[in-house]
């Protein structure tokens, strides 16, 4: 063999995985995978049920998809959580061997070497491999797989294997028929693992097939789907009906559809730079195009130059390349569908009085059907908002309405965009594609991490707490003004002190939590009235624990202390 054909042969394979690390290691600041993680809230969600399955099967050998330490009297099932069974149970092995930390670096650090090595098979699918390399990078280190490390490790595992599925579909596509069997049934195994990591995979996986373009409609390909479908029910099904068996029993709130219309992505968020970009002018720029919420609603920002060679590729493949239409079939449906229910610009619902008769026949079609989660008055965004497909598909389509942050279907629409975006540059002059392509890698460049301790001393009232012995149905209420305190560090917080809390965590809580919270929330002086002391009661609350995060709110606690005195013990 020539050195020149070694080289041909050696180079494909190692420069992209040095472009992969070196990005990496410019935003990974973790330096001790042991005893740091790269952020606190939801990653401490995610250590908290690694430890707690650890715990329940390996010390007190009892389930533990039930425990009786969150969301007090009633107890929670934690198959309910975002982060799934299967998550925590295959991270025990690496609890083992180096703790709750190493086990969620590890697995952070191999969702996005899967994403990466996903992407850039499929990319390689369409275009040569320098092009494919920037592809994959784009889409590694993009909101939904680079920044999702912060806290949201099943949305990671979710984006890079749906990027394996893709590839499955395409091999499926373009595979002689007498070999499409085994691509079937590899991307129903693709299908399924992406359900066990998170049950947002059920839907986004439907949406993937979409990449097959009109061939979806032939009854060949329809019964590969539905074989494909079954294998993906069979294997995500212990997930599936976990979650199910939990919601029910613990009578989990609903979320209506005015709820999940405000986890919508803005049209203006979409098509710029991340909002979070470490360069300042790239930020500034994003931040100025939108001035919405920097919640997940505003964060999924495709880019502008990703947005802008999409838009030529998408001429490029309409012209030149009609068999690749799937991709901009798959890239419009996903960007539509990632807006959520009504058209939003900086947040904020677009309104015109045209749309109030459709709009009404579809909240009274989407009431009759799912009144639960279209109640009986349409609330006054949907009076004249402009609506979208995401509003009918959540009133006819079952359990639509559980993708509570229906945003993150853009995940689809960056992995079909960056492939449109490498179909673009590679119909450009090389000159022109080389300059781009740097501009490309500013552009994606991820914001670093954090590096922060993994708290293995639990703070001094919790240590007092420690002591205190507690009645049969007695529990404490952790408070962070106005209302009830939820998240991952009331979750890591009973690992320290083993005492019922009627707080929680997680996005879907219990009603009588709901009750609570919305007690408090809707009447900010509640603590300062006597007949509070009758509420808390109900919910066995021995000790009440006042969670100040900023400063204004010393006085606002100050207040209420006192009147403690009126509800006492």
């Amino acid at each position: 063999m020539t050195t020149t054909r070694a080289h041909r042969l050696i180079l494909p394979q190692l420069i992209p995985w040095a472009c992969f690390w070196a990005l990496f290691a410019w935003g990974w600041r973790v330096r001790n995978p042991f005893t740091h993680i790269p952020a606190y809230g939801d990653v401490l969600e995610v250590l908290w049920g690694i430890w707690w399955y650890y715990d329940s099967i390996f010390s007190r050998y009892s389930s533990p998809l039930f425990t009786s330490l969150v969301f007090h009297p009633v107890g929670w099932h934690t198959a309910t959580l975002a982060h799934t069974p299967f998550l925590f149970l295959i991270s025990l092995p690496l609890y083992s061997l180096g703790g709750s930390g190493f086990a969620y670096n590890f697995m952070a650090i191999l969702a996005l070497i899967v994403a990466f090595a996903g992407a850039f098979r499929f990319a390689r699918l369409y275009v040569s491999w320098p092009v494919a390399t920037v592809a994959a990078l784009a889409f590694t280190f993009w909101r939904m797989g680079w920044d999702r490390v912060n806290g949201h490790l099943h949305t990671v595992w979710l984006s890079g294997l749906l990027a394996w599925l893709a590839w499955s579909l395409e091999q499926a596509k373009r595979a002689p028929e007498s070999k499409q069997r085994r691509w079937v049934v590899y991307t129903g195994v693709m299908w399924g693992l992406m359900i066990n990591f998170s049950l947002y995979g059920v839907f986004i996986g439907v949406l993937a097939f979409l990449l097959w373009g009109r061939q979806i409609f032939q009854p060949r390909r329809l019964g590969q789907i539905i074989i494909a479908g079954l294998i993906a029910l069979i294997l995500g099904l212990p997930t599936i009906g976990m979650y199910a068996v939990g919601t029910w029993e613990d009578h989990t709130r609903i979320h209506g559809a005015e709820h999940n219309m405000w986890w919508g992505a803005s049209l203006n968020s979409l098509f710029i730079p991340s909002i979070f970009h470490p360069l300042e002018p790239v930020r500034n720029l994003a931040r100025s195009i939108y001035k919405g919420p920097y919640n997940e609603s505003g964060v999924m920002n495709f880019g502008l130059l990703t947005s802008m060679l999409a838009l030529v590729g998408c001429a490029v493949v309409v012209n030149t390349r009609p068999r690749t239409a799937g991709l901009v079939i798959l890239a419009l449906t996903s960007i539509i569908l990632s807006m959520g229910l009504l058209l939003r610009w900086n947040g904020e619902v677009i309104q015109h009085p045209v749309f109030r008769p459709l709009n009404a026949w579809i909240w009274n079609l989407g009431h009759a059907l799912k009144p639960q989660v279209f109640s009986a008055s349409r609330p006054g965004p949907f009076e004249n908002g402009v609506p979208l497909p995401g509003f009918l598909l959540t009133a006819i389509v079952p359990f639509w309405e559980g993708a509570r942050t229906v945003s993150r279907y853009a995940v689809l629409g960056m992995l079909s965009m960056v492939v449109l975006a490498g179909i673009a540059l590679e119909s450009l002059p090389r000159i022109a594609r080389i300059g781009l392509i740097a501009l490309w890698l500013v552009e994606m460049l991820p914001s670093p991490i954090r590096n922060l301790p993994v708290p293995i001393q639990p703070h001094p009232a919790y240590t007092w707490l420690m002591r205190q012995p507690l009645g049969p149905g007695e529990g404490i209420l952790e408070m962070t003004y106005p209302t009830l305190r939820i998240g991952g560090e009331i979750l890591w917080a009973t690992s320290f002190h083993r005492k019922p809390t009627v707080s929680g965590a997680g996005s879907f809580w219990p009603e009588h939590t709901f009750a609570l919270w919305s007690y408090f929330l809707n009447d900010q002086t509640a603590l300062s009235n006597p007949q509070v002391g009758f509420v808390l009661k109900q919910y066995g609350i021995r000790y009440l624990f006042f969670c100040i995060c900023m400063g204004t709110e010393r006085g606002k606690y100050g207040q209420w202390c006192k009147t403690i005195r009126h509800f006492g013990r």
